[in-house]
Formats: structure tokens, sequence, C-alpha cells
């Protein structure tokens, strides 16, 4: 499995540094729901006559690594100390949902991962459009199994994106980036704020 390791010179399995692994999600994924379309998965991306064309490769695993490697998650997920490293190619759904234990052959005394399991984007014919990302997130410590684990949705509005005219998709592949950016932020804040505690 191909990674990017980033932010250290240290060796892609030190015993004695902590790592954060992070896996981008697979291609953007569509939902619309409409008047005459309800909730057709990829019809946009297809281009299913009746639905709003969607322009291929928009996210793709390779744009999204390299806004992983960009965002720093390790810092947004309160972990500075952790060396980022990047995977290159996304995991399948089964993988990320079924394994209990490292998803990387990592020898690091303390490891975490980030996995980016679906990134979809949502249209409505009433309340608009959105980029929906879906995060899950492990920190094993020194452990084999984690000792937390959080996975969340988040999501961002879209005004531009998906282009209606060729000359606007410029700007909206760049909103859907920034959504994309704003989603990981959001799930970061959730999955680093405190406990809620029991009365």
């Amino acid at each position: 499995m191909a990674a990017l390791a980033l932010a250290s010179p240290a060796p892609a399995q030190d015993p004695a540094g902590c790592e954060l692994h992070v896996w981008p999600g697979d291609s953007l994924m569509s939902v619309y729901y409409g008047w005459l379309h309800g909730s057709t998965v990829n019809g946009q991306i297809m281009g299913r006559p009746g639905y709003p064309r969607v322009p291929p490769n928009s996210i793709d695993s390779a744009a999204q690594s390299a806004i992983l490697a960009e965002m720093e998650p390790q810092r947004l997920l309160a972990q500075p100390d952790h060396r980022l490293v990047v995977h290159a190619e996304a995991l399948p759904s089964r993988t990320i949902r079924a394994n209990a234990g490292r998803l990387a052959e990592s020898a690091s005394a303390c490891y975490a991962e980030l996995v980016v399991d679906d990134v979809v984007l949502q249209q409505d014919g009433i309340s608009g459009s959105f980029l929906k990302t879906l995060f899950h997130y492990r920190d094993f410590g020194a452990d084999a199994r984690p000792r937390r684990s959080f996975a969340t949705w988040s999501q961002t509005r879209l005004t531009l994106f998906p282009p209606r005219q060729p000359d606007q998709l410029e700007a909206a592949l760049a909103e859907l980036r920034r959504a994309y950016r704003s989603n990981l932020t959001q799930f970061a804040a959730a999955a680093t704020r405190p406990p809620r505690r029991r009365h």
C-alpha cells in the first residue's frame, strides 16, 4: 500500500515515534433528490438524462491526498507530535469497517489513523447542494486495538458546484475543494470535543 510520509525525516516504521496514518476516499459519489428522480445513486456522475451533470474526477483520491497533507490533520486532531503518513489509495469500505486492528503495517510505538470512507455530492430540489464526507478516526496509542474510535458525517453547502456553464468549472472545483477542507475541520473539531459529563 503506497504512502507518502510527511513532516519528519524519521523512517516510515519508527518504533520510538508516533504516527498518524491518513487515507483518502474514493472518487466523488452523488445522490439526487428531485421531483422526478428520488435518491438515485451516481445519476449525475453517470450522465443519466434528467440529472444535473457533474464533471468527472472532480475530487479523486489523489486530490484528496494532497488536501489531507496540506491540512496537517495531526494538528487538527490535537496530535502535533504524530508524524503524518498520507496514503495514496483509498481503502474499501469493507476493510475500514471490518478491521479492528491497525490498517497500516506500522511498528510505531504510538499510532492513530484517519480514514475518509465516502465523499458524496447530495443535491436536493428544495434544500440545495452539499458535499458530505464520512470520516473514521481511531487512536490506538501503543495498543493493537483502538483505545478510542470516532466516526461521523460532515457537510458543507455548495452554491457553485456542479457548474451550470463551462466557464464556471474552475470556480466550482475550487469551491468543492474548500468544502472538503471545511468538512475535515468540522470532523476534527467534533472528534476532539471533550465528552459530555453524565449526570
